[in-house]
């Protein structure tokens, strides 16, 4: 079903081929298969206007395909790379249904851009997980004063976050977000 599918130019089942080959640490075929993933979904999106992605059906396989290209390009230590194509994706869905813009504030950590991590940090202050990375990065900038605060109320947040089983989600940079697209 998926090679007649992938015959038909299906934009989606690259993906899912892509996601598997993902899955198993082949970044360079992942790479190829999310690439052409972009391609054959490149012409259903090319009358959608930057911002109103994801909320027409046809953008995600598209959408999808940016996704699994930069989180290869992450892993493949082209960071500058993902950078930008997270930000692409947040130009065309501001609304952010994949969830990009947690990635972007530990991308620029592990690039070493201290203050532009701090900055997409604490713009995306909703997640636990960046609150953290934030006071992490404020500790590395040498402010204390404003990461013990910042810590005081991650401790708060966290609080509230735990699973029913009572233990606290894996944090730190890129623990959340970290898998391939597949809705």
């Amino acid at each position: 079903m998926l090679r007649q599918a992938l015959e038909q130019h299906y934009a989606d089942g690259y993906n899912h081929l892509a996601n598997i080959a993902w899955r198993r640490g082949d970044w360079k075929q992942a790479e190829g298969l999310y690439q052409k993933a972009l391609e054959l979904a490149e012409p259903e999106v090319k009358d959608i206007p930057k911002g109103g992605f994801w909320s027409i059906l046809e953008s995600r396989p598209y959408m999808r395909a940016l996704h699994g290209l930069g989180l290869t390009a992450w892993k493949q230590g082209r960071l500058e790379e993902a950078i930008g194509i997270f930000k692409q994706m947040l130009k065309l869905n501001p609304n952010d249904n994949q969830g990009v813009r947690y990635l972007i504030g530990p991308l620029y950590h592990q690039f070493g851009n201290l203050e532009e991590a701090a900055m997409w940090y604490q713009r995306n202050g909703d997640d636990p997980h960046n609150l953290y990375n934030y006071g992490l990065a404020l500790i590395q900038q040498n402010k204390l004063e404003k990461a013990a605060r910042d810590v005081d109320n991650v401790g708060k947040m966290s609080a509230n976050t735990t699973k029913d089983d009572g233990k606290y989600p894996q944090s730190g940079i890129g623990a959340a977000g970290f898998e391939p697209a597949t809705t």
